[in-house]
């Protein structure tokens, strides 16, 4: 599984998860949103499970935060489309 910026997002709302830095956004996305290849060459793709614990762990002290008006922090935008399901 890849890590892309619209599940990571997803995650945050689900698990309401406060706004984080922008640079730490961009540095989970380049860790779990690419596939890693060793120094022998072999591939290596992280499992969804791999990344969910990972992502619990690093925005764990996020999830109290509450919106925040400081730009250098990335919010998650609303799901857009029909709520009704929720």
């Amino acid at each position: 599984m890849l890590l892309t910026r619209r599940e990571l997002h997803k995650i945050m709302r689900d698990w309401r998860i406060g706004p984080i830095p922008k640079e730490l956004e961009k540095e989970l996305l380049e860790v779990y949103g690419h596939e890693m290849v060793t120094e022998e060459g072999l591939t290596i793709e992280y499992s969804e499970q791999d990344i969910v614990e990972q992502l619990r762990e690093v925005l764990r002290p996020f999830s109290q935060l509450v919106h925040s008006e400081d730009p250098s922090l990335s919010t998650v935008p609303e799901e857009k489309g029909d709520r009704s399901e929720l």
